[in-house]
């Protein structure tokens, strides 16, 4: 009895042993693999609009673009200083701090701008909140102002290094000042002055466009997206207006030229998040991941079974399939969601390169998260919201410059330019639904609602949608 035990024992010691040494045989790298060189330098030149996003919080009366302010954040990030020495000095805290008084009064002013104009009212909101934004609070003019200098700026790139550990900006203080900003030239239009509005806000849309292109870190990319639906959805707004005049119409056509893939799009974001985050973490899988410790039973798997280019190249593959996907309008998408299979899948998951898929599944939730589509999802949907508002403004602008009482507006509709440009979510021209009085597309679920919305919580099972209320004119 024994010596069977010990026949098995050993068996299952050998079984073992072919085990662990069959993971040691590693792929080789995709030779197309993302790499740092991907990643475009960013511009540490004075001009670069960058540097007022982080000086947003400075005290008022601080000339934020002097030499001072301006190399005390170059410090943080330009590789010809010692970057650790200065972020360790820097004094985070008393930056948080200076914003404080920003952030209280803005709170007074309670801007609130909902995603979704089908149950809201912008011009309502704005109107309500007067007072408050003529003549504005001086620490919210020079919150404003800033912006302002933003939006002038003739270079804006992001220059965080693509590192876990990079400093941030504050992003809030920046969505402050761009509801700030947004509202005020809201009312700017409401009171008379339609031409001056809505030329400001959209040069708040092209700033948003060279934004998205400019950003590298994936939560500038997406503050940025936020920052062009804004003054969109404002104009939409504006539009509906019976006093709205015929050059705010004529000006949104003019002005607002094909969106482009890199002006809502994330892919250069995506690729910085694989290389700076991703693979960073596979070569260093014993740190803190963003959700909790690597714990000691998951610390085994990984010492003895994982799969360093195995687990990049799946990563990899990953990331270039879901780029590749948002570039690839959603009407010719087979499924919703990146195909590829799940990591964990079968029972003997396990087998070959179990750690690298123990480790991937920690760290990006997404792909764990398979069936669903998870995160990147959610911003692929995102970004196909942001392109069909762009388009549905332009159209709204020309239908109401064109709208005959006399005529259907299908029938109008098929005879302006702007309604050529497809829904890029059917293939198809965008919907009218003449009882709501609504433009919409069928949104990244390809199935039309009628142009029902459901945008607060989630941009997936919803249709896009903004109101042109032609029975005013």
């Amino acid at each position: 009895m024994k010596k069977i035990i010990l026949r098995i024992l050993l068996i299952l010691l050998a079984l073992l042993v072919i085990w662990i040494v069959a993971n040691q045989f590693d792929a080789r790298l995709n030779p197309d693999l993302f790499t740092r060189k991907d990643i475009p330098d960013a511009s540490f030149d004075k001009s670069n609009g960058f540097y007022i996003l982080w000086a947003l919080p400075e005290p008022p009366g601080t000339d934020i673009m002097s030499e001072k302010v301006i190399e005390k954040y170059r410090e943080l990030f330009d590789p010809q200083f010692d970057n650790e020495k200065y972020i360790e000095a820097f004094d985070f805290k008393a930056s948080k701090k200076m914003y404080h008084s920003f952030r209280d009064t803005y709170r007074a002013l309670n801007l609130d701008f909902k995603p979704d104009l089908t149950k809201s009212d912008w011009s309502g909101e704005v109107l309500s909140k007067k007072s408050l934004l003529s003549p504005l609070h001086p620490a919210m003019q020079t919150l404003y102002d800033r912006f302002r200098m933003m939006i002038d700026s003739q270079v804006f790139e992001d220059f965080i290094p693509v590192n876990a550990d990079a400093p941030l900006p504050n992003l809030l203080a920046w969505l402050h000042a761009a509801k700030l900003y947004t509202a005020v030239n809201m009312l700017t239009a409401l009171e008379g002055e339609w031409g001056k509005g809505v030329s400001n806000l959209l040069d708040m849309v092209d700033f948003g466009k060279r934004a998205v292109k400019g950003s590298r870190f994936l939560i500038v990319n997406l503050i940025s997206k936020a920052i062009m639906h804004l003054p969109l959805e404002a104009m939409a707004d504006l539009m509906n207006r019976k006093e709205c005049p015929t050059v705010v119409y004529e000006m949104v056509l003019s002005r607002m030229p094909p969106l482009q893939y890199e002006e809502y799009g994330t892919g250069k974001s995506l690729i910085c998040e694989v290389v700076g985050f991703t693979f960073d973490y596979i070569d260093h899988p014993y740190s803190t991941d963003p959700f909790r410790p690597v714990n000691f039973w998951e610390r085994i798997p990984l010492f003895f079974f994982l799969q360093e280019n195995r687990t990049k190249n799946y990563a990899d593959e990953f990331y270039k399939k879901t780029i590749e996907m948002e570039k690839t309008p959603p009407y010719r998408w087979k499924s919703d969601r990146v195909d590829l299979e799940p990591l964990k899948v079968g029972p003997f998951w396990w087998l070959c390169n179990g750690g690298g898929k123990v480790l991937l599944t920690s760290y990006n939730s997404y792909i764990g998260n398979h069936k669903k589509g998870g995160g990147l999802y959610t911003v692929i949907n995102r970004s196909y919201m942001r392109k069909t508002l762009y388009d549905m403004v332009k159209i709204s602008a020309e239908l109401h410059l064109n709208y005959d009482p006399d005529k259907p507006v299908p029938e109008i509709l098929k005879s302006l330019k702007s309604y050529k440009v497809l829904d890029p979510c059917s293939g198809k021209p965008y919907k009218w639904n003449d009882e709501k009085q609504l433009l919409y597309s069928i949104g990244t679920d390809r199935k039309d609602n009628g142009g029902e919305t459901n945008l607060y919580h989630k941009t997936e099972g919803t249709d896009f949608a903004i109101p042109v209320i032609l029975y005013l004119k």
